[in-house]
């Protein structure tokens, strides 16, 4: 049977990190701790799990300490975890199966990797297919200081297994600004960002509340697949700028800009529901509600490796749809999707609000 080591990198993660590496001895051949400064008992809470706890001095790149810890591993395999993720115990059953089945035999293995869903954050729930496992000759081929990826050769082979889920669950923020304090740092160490690096630059400048340089970047893109990782970001720029800047010609762009995406990539959930918010802005109320159907009630195929937003295919377009309903004063057809909604994130607070108007208005609207 080939054997798996789990390797993390962790700092300061006491709160979470018995609960992964308990699941992880369950299934591991040997674990490995890479510590990078911990001022907290992760170090000593780690060598309770395994005796391969090791340390060294944080240098601002992630790809240098996924490829130290995973230096220190010896097994067939190696899966990288971080220290807030969880898996449940039907999965770990499931990696023990998978374990026995040799891995398939194949070199990268990837593994539904969501977030917690929580009905009050529309972003929770929303996840992809990660290579979680690989074999370990793949294993120190990180690249990029933040954001970091492994990089395989052409040939390497690879099998999605949905069935298997990680999920992230995070506890507490990390450091404010990290992200692009190491972006900013490395570029002007010479680090020269590809469309990759400028995607995910994109979320940070957002994040840091600088719309106007993230809405600039995210125009120079190219690639449909970083596109449409940067849209969320990009739109919440738009929504920022929109209120101070000419907004005809900032909607304008915005809406060439998304359906050119939607030629290149198809009509994903967060696209749909994009275009349909472009165009209520700018009035176009029956083509926002053909894309907004088209979102609605959409099956999430993460075989495509994006990411996918459950919110943005249940709850966000049926809540659109009733508010622009109730617009059209089509009280019936508003209602419904209210319900649709509420089915999907009953514990939303726009439910409780839509519940309360529904609740007092005139029970003989809903009849017409």
């Amino acid at each position: 049977m080939k054997t798996i080591a789990v390797c993390l990198i962790v700092r300061d993660e006491e709160q979470v990190l018995a609960r992964i590496l308990g699941a992880a001895a369950l299934f591991a051949d040997e674990i490995i701790v890479l510590d990078t400064g911990s001022a907290d008992r992760s170090a000593e809470i780690a060598r309770e799990f395994t005796p391969k706890v090791f340390s060294m001095e944080w240098c601002d790149d992630f790809a240098c300490a996924r490829n130290t810890a995973a230096s220190y591993a010896s097994s067939d395999y190696v899966m990288w975890l971080d220290a807030d993720d969880v898996i449940e115990k039907e999965d770990i059953g499931r990696l023990i199966k998978l374990k026995k089945m040799d891995f398939y035999n194949k070199d990268i293995l990837f593994l539904l990797y969501t977030s917690v869903c929580k009905d009050s954050d529309l972003w929770s729930g929303s996840g992809c297919l990660r290579d979680r496992i690989c074999r370990r000759e793949y294993a120190c081929s990180w690249i990029y200081p933040i954001h970091e990826v492994i990089e395989y050769p052409a040939h390497a082979s690879s099998i999605d297994c949905t069935e298997i889920r990680i999920f992230h669950d995070k506890v507490h923020e990390n450091e404010p600004g990290r992200n692009l304090r190491i972006f900013d740092k490395k570029i002007a160490e010479g680090f020269v960002m590809n469309e990759f690096n400028k995607g995910y630059y994109v979320r940070e400048l957002a994040g840091a509340g600088r719309p106007d340089e993230a809405c600039e970047l995210y125009m120079t893109l190219t690639d449909p697949y970083t596109l449409y990782y940067a849209l969320p970001f990009y739109m919440w720029s738009v929504g920022r700028l929109l209120q101070s800047r000419d907004r005809q010609e900032l909607q304008t762009d915005c809406l060439k800009k998304l359906q050119k995406l939607r030629e290149d990539i198809g009509p994903k959930e967060l696209v749909s529901v994009a275009l349909g918010a472009a165009l209520i802005d700018l009035g176009r109320m029956d083509e926002a509600e053909g894309y907004l159907l088209e979102a609605a009630g959409k099956d999430l195929d993460y075989s495509d490796h994006c990411v996918h937003y459950p919110a943005y295919a249940d709850f966000v377009p049926w809540t659109m749809l009733c508010r622009l309903y109730l617009e059209r004063g089509e009280f019936p057809r508003a209602y419904n999707c209210h319900l649709k909604a509420k089915k999907s994130r009953p514990g939303n607070p726009q439910v409780f609000f839509y519940d309360l108007y529904f609740r007092e208005a005139d029970g003989q609207l809903l009849k017409k």
